[in-house]
């Protein structure tokens, strides 16, 4: 698949500016999405929500998190069993500060891949 399939979700900042993304990791055509918060409902990250990632591949680049920044979701893995997971985004969202989450899903990987398809399958967003 092409990948680039994108989502904008309008959050208001919690006590603690934590953000919780929930979501289902499985064993066969799952993928690796992107996720990030800013100001804008458009994506931002096109270009990037077009290649291919790696988690390997992603972590060697990734220096520290600057705002803005894409920050990655693995949704696959080797065990045959599908499971929620929960991911907090490095950036935090302070109270009452309105932005925009945005989570956009990758190109299917041939690295580590089965299964012919590539899903991600949201679960929820949770600010606190």
């Amino acid at each position: 698949m092409e990948g680039g399939q994108h989502i904008a979700i309008s959050l208001t900042g919690g006590l603690h500016g934590i953000v919780e993304v929930s979501y289902v990791v499985s064993y066969e055509s799952f993928g690796v999405a992107l996720v990030w918060l800013d100001e804008t409902n458009e994506n931002t990250h096109q270009d990037q929500c077009k290649v291919a990632k790696s988690k390997v591949h992603w972590n060697k680049k990734k220096k520290k998190t600057r705002p803005n920044a894409p920050q990655l979701l693995v949704a696959r893995w080797d065990k045959p069993a599908s499971v929620p997971t929960v991911n907090i985004l490095d950036n935090r969202l302070e109270q009452g500060i309105n932005k925009t989450l945005h989570i956009c899903l990758t190109p299917r990987s041939e690295e580590n891949q089965e299964g012919s398809s590539n899903k991600f399958k949201l679960l929820g967003v949770r600010v606190y």
